[in-house]
């Protein structure tokens, strides 16, 4: 067993008493857990919080590593976590972790490994506890390693440094913007600026340092210019989302027909086109506002936003005076996929607005 890769090893040593190798600040385990469990960084709020427990708990003679275990049982019990993997068995869940925290899907016996201690009692919060900090205390040329062969070992400082890079980065975004990182919605922070922003700042990191010295050179130099930074983070995962992409958005009669719109936006994702069921062509302008998209505006005063909510991309209408127009409409990726969904609406009598709960 000694021979698979990473964690493994490190928790089996740790699950024996012994102590960690690296010295990792509290803010980064911290920040390694925001990794592990969505794939973002931390609020400013939540980093300030469990900060003082910890440091608490260090001077109190207490240890640090349950006040993580409290921490990610908190997470655990948070709706976006139910959503995210609560209908995930446990090698999924395991699988999942180890993609948000290492990049890649975990080795079979390293799998097999934490799924036995999960069917055994683990509890899902205190398994990514364990594994995040020992992820990010691992050290390759400790002795306790000396058995991992060369190309365990490279993989291991691999994965090592991919966790360290995301959470390099995610801590700076926490920082530097400070009380901007904080999510107001928490009953659904999937729409909330803060919390895409949180997720786009570390997206495309990996092991190689780079990635995160470009990350780190916009969140002190370019960012500096920007009015709203959290805007200007998620303009660039809004583009990054439409950019050349195609959508179908449908709209139902009362009598259950659907009727079809394509819409197109262009590369630079300054204009959309949207051809309407009988064939005809709109082009419109698009204005980019944080993770909103504004187009659609008439002589009346009224338009149409795109944004996106539970991992949807949903369009939604407003009059002239920024009240309501009607429901939102998800914008599917096929239009088999739009027909199907409209089909289902109708089937299961449930209203006829294709509005997502």
């Amino acid at each position: 067993m000694l021979k698979k890769q990473l964690l493994i090893p490190i928790a089996s040593i740790m699950l024996s008493g012994t102590l960690y190798s690296a010295e990792v600040t509290l803010e980064e385990k911290i920040s390694g857990l925001y990794v592990a469990f969505f794939n973002r960084a931390a609020d400013e709020s939540g980093l300030t919080y469990w900060s003082k427990k910890g440091e608490s708990a260090k001077q109190n003679g207490e240890s640090v590593s349950d006040v993580l275990k409290q921490l990610s049982l908190g997470f655990a019990a948070h709706p976006s976590f139910e959503r995210a993997y609560g209908s995930l068995d446990n090698k999924a869940f395991i699988e999942s972790i180890y993609r948000n925290t290492l990049g890649k899907d975990g080795d079979s016996q390293g799998v097999d490994y934490w799924s036995k201690l999960l069917s055994s009692g683990m509890s899902r919060s205190d398994f990514v506890s364990t594994f995040v900090e020992a992820a990010l205390t691992f050290e390759s040329t400790d002795l306790q390693y000396a058995n991992l062969s060369p190309e365990d070992l490279k993989s291991a400082q691999l994965r090592q440094d991919l966790l360290a890079n995301k959470v390099e980065v995610a801590l700076e975004f926490t920082q530097k913007l400070g009380l901007q990182t904080n999510v107001t919605d928490n009953s659904n922070p999937e729409s909330d600026p803060a919390y895409l922003a949180s997720i786009e700042i570390i997206s495309g990191i990996t092991e190689d340092r780079a990635t995160a010295e470009k990350k780190l050179v916009y969140l002190n130099d370019t960012i500096e210019t920007k009015k709203d930074p959290i805007a200007a983070i998620n303009e660039i995962y809004i583009k990054k989302l439409l950019a050349g992409k195609k959508f179908y958005l449908v709209n139902m009669d009362n009598n259950c027909k659907s009727n079809i719109s394509k819409i197109n936006f262009n590369i630079e994702v300054t204009q959309l086109s949207e051809v309407e069921p009988d064939g005809s062509v709109k082009n419109e302008g698009i204005k980019i506002v944080g993770n909103r998209i504004i187009f659609d505006s008439d002589t009346d005063g009224s338009y149409t936003v795109l944004s996106q909510s539970s991992g949807y991309i949903m369009a939604t209408d407003y009059n002239s005076d920024n009240s309501l127009d009607g429901a939102g409409h998800r914008l599917y990726n096929t239009q088999a996929d739009a027909e199907s969904d409209a089909s289902d609406d109708c089937n299961n009598n449930s209203e006829v607005d294709n509005t997502l709960e």
